[in-house]
């Protein structure tokens, strides 16, 4: 069986739930993505297994984990509030 993966949604907000623009999102230590003015970048193509998610906006840096299983959703969101 064939698959096109699944897609991932990052969204980052601030402690007052208002999007961050600029914020960096890389996805296991790939290629880096900047959120836009909605706070948001977006992956696609992820694997089934763990992945890691980095977010580095000003002096905050921190990784979170994500794992897809077969019975994930196909379209995956993720908020990170700092």
């Amino acid at each position: 069986s064939t698959s096109t993966g699944f897609s991932l949604t990052v969204i980052v907000l601030n402690a007052n739930h208002q999007p961050i623009q600029g914020a960096t999102v890389t996805l296991d230590g790939g290629s880096a993505q900047t959120t836009d003015s909605f706070g948001k970048v977006y992956f696609a193509g992820l694997g089934l297994g763990d992945h890691a998610v980095d977010v580095k906006s000003g002096s905050f840096e921190q990784s979170f984990p994500l794992t897809i299983s077969t019975d994930s959703p196909g379209s995956q969101n993720m908020f990170v509030v700092i």
